[in-house]
C-alpha cells in the first residue's frame, strides 16, 4: 500500500498500529501494509468499527473485563483476499473483533486491490481480485508502452482520488 495511505491509518488509529514500522523479531507491521490501495476504504472502515467497539465497550462496560485495543500484527494480501491479524485487546471483545475482520476479509474478495472498484478472484498461478479493467491492463503485454502507462497512471488515480476524499472529510490537512 502506498506510504502515504499507510500513514493515514497509522495516524488515524495509534492503538490499532501501535507497532507499526516495529521489531521484526515481534511483528509483522514492521514491513507495513503490504495489499493494494484499492483495499484502503476496507481496512479503515474495520479499523474505525474495531476503535470505536473496544473504546463503546469500555466506556460502557461495568465489568472488570480489560478492552484494550487489539494490535495490528499483520496486514496483507494472501490467496487473491485480505489478511487482517491482531494481538491482544480481545478480553471482552473477541467475538466483534473477529466478526468485523471475518466481514472485512470477505469484501476483500469482491473488490479489486489495485482500484476499488467491483472485482472478482481469479486462481491459476498466483491468486488476485482485480476488476476487469486491471486485470487487463496488468496482463497486457510488456512491450506495450501504452499500457504500461495506463496501468501506472491508474495505480497512482487511485492514491490521489483516496487523498482528496479524505481531504474534504477534514481527515487530512495537506
Amino acid at each position: 500500500m502506498n506510504e502515504e495511505l499507510q500513514q493515514y491509518l497509522v495516524e488515524q488509529y495509534p492503538l490499532i498500529f501501535r507497532d507499526y514500522n516495529g521489531d521484526p523479531k515481534k511483528t509483522a507491521m514492521c514491513w507495513g501494509i503490504e495489499c493494494g490501495d484499492g483495499w484502503f476504504w476496507i481496512i479503515d472502515a474495520l479499523c474505525a468499527n474495531i476503535r470505536d467497539t473496544h473504546a463503546h465497550l469500555a466506556r460502557w462496560s461495568d465489568t472488570d473485563i480489560d478492552f484494550e485495543s487489539p494490535v495490528a500484527s499483520q496486514i496483507k494480501e494472501k490467496f487473491g483476499g485480505l489478511r487482517f491479524y491482531i494481538d491482544g485487546g480481545l478480553k471482552g471483545a473477541a467475538t466483534d473483533t473477529f466478526s468485523m475482520i471475518t466481514m472485512a476479509e470477505s469484501m476483500s474478495t469482491r473488490t479489486c486491490e489495485h482500484c476499488g472498484c467491483p472485482g472478482s478472484t481469479t486462481h491459476g498461478g498466483w491468486s488476485r481480485t482485480e476488476c476487469v479493467d486491471c486485470r487487463y491492463l496488468r496482463q497486457a503485454d510488456d512491450d506495450d508502452a501504452t499500457t504500461e502507462h495506463e496501468y501506472h497512471a491508474r495505480r497512482q488515480q487511485v492514491v490521489e482520488d483516496v487523498m482528496v476524499v479524505l481531504r474534504r472529510r477534514g481527515d487530512m490537512t495537506k
